[in-house]
């Protein structure tokens, strides 16, 4: 994955990390996988790469998996709802 590509997909993306989805789905790897193996429900995953949540550990999970650095991954962006600090 180079980083012209990810540069490309962050400026399609606006708030929230769907560059991330879009190489999650290019490597086969599923939220729902991702959720089982962190033991959350499928939705967080999606509240995370949609911008809503931060999770931390989510994030760092997927960067691990993906071997992409977490801050090249999830540049940072405010949260759009309180609620899921």
């Amino acid at each position: 994955m180079t980083e012209n590509f990810i540069t490309t997909l962050k400026k399609q993306a606006n708030d929230s990390y769907s560059h991330v989805s879009a190489i999650l789905r290019l490597r086969g790897i599923k939220q729902k996988d991702i959720a089982s193996e962190l033991n959350i429900s499928q939705s967080m995953v999606a509240r995370v790469l949609n911008g809503w949540a931060k999770g931390q550990r989510v994030r760092l999970h997927i960067s691990k998996k993906l071997n992409i650095d977490v801050n090249k991954l999830f540049p940072p962006h405010k949260v759009k709802h309180e609620r899921y600090m």
